[in-house]
């Protein structure tokens, strides 16, 4: 990929990883908003060491915290694409909550745009399908107060962090550059992509209206399937251990020898 000329000391900086044996495939995984991507290296253990797992850090965070937030997803997506294809070739798969979802889709195309290798799964979680979005839902502009009420909603943030000014001081700055991401965000009608789309669902998520979890089958040439788990939103959280079995067996198909994906 001759336009991605990050360097492997670049794509250090996007991606959290745990050194081990070699694997067979890469498993990056996005975060959901005001996410920390360490929250998917204890994913490791579970997963095996044919499966590495590689966890997307956007700035802002973590080790990353000096740095600016950004503000649009098309200001992560290339950057993400050129850490992505500094790494050693390998085999991957891309997992996506929530906005990590969006990223993860969007990044798909940006690598097929430029002639890339492909995922050859992705898997979004926890997220209606790219046109079945709710532009209404302009979180980044609620103030503190209800930005607080909306993280108690989501039942995703720890209630000892909400409860500490201090810490709140450190998370809602990034939170409400996350979801400005996700509200600014509109698909753009492209073809579908050329691998299987799988959708992750909690059934107590507020937004499980089926419809609009299927609206991604519509984005993949050949097909997916829509995998329900207790829990709401932050299913991934509650229901880890199911989640990672169904993570297992819809990667195991491409541990095997396969060629990967590219456009044309």
């Amino acid at each position: 990929m001759t336009s991605m000329t990050l360097s492997s000391g670049g794509a250090q900086r996007w991606i959290l990883r745990r050194a081990g044996p070699p694997a067979a495939l890469r498993l990056f995984c996005f975060c959901y908003a005001g996410g920390n991507a360490a929250v998917y290296l204890p994913w490791q253990g579970a997963l095996g060491p044919d499966i590495e797992v590689c966890a997307i850090q956007l700035p802002g965070r973590g080790a990353r915290f000096s740095e600016p937030l950004l503000q649009h997803i098309d200001e992560a997506v290339p950057a993400i694409a050129q850490a992505i294809a500094a790494l050693p070739d390998l085999p991957f798969a891309f997992f996506g909550h929530s906005l990590g979802a969006l990223l993860a889709y969007e990044v798909s195309h940006y690598l097929r745009e430029r002639g890339g290798a492909l995922p050859r799964q992705l898997i979004v979680s926890g997220a209606h399908g790219p046109r079945a979005r709710n532009p209404k839902r302009q979180l980044h502009l609620l103030d503190d107060a209800a930005l607080v009420s909306e993280l108690e909603r989501y039942d995703g943030t720890p209630p000892q962090v909400l409860a500490n000014p201090g810490l709140l001081e450190l998370l809602l700055p990034i939170v409400r550059a996350d979801f400005r991401m996700a509200s600014d965000y509109a698909d753009t009608p492209r073809a579908p992509l050329p691998m299987p789309i799988t959708v992750f669902a909690g059934r107590d998520d507020e937004f499980d209206d089926v419809a609009q979890y299927e609206d991604w089958f519509s984005d993949s040439s050949v097909g997916g399937e829509l995998a329900w788990f207790d829990g709401g939103h932050f299913f991934i959280n509650s229901a880890t251990d199911q989640l990672l079995a169904q993570l297992q067996m819809v990667i195991a198909p491409s541990l095997r020898s396969e060629p990967r994906y590219r456009h044309g």
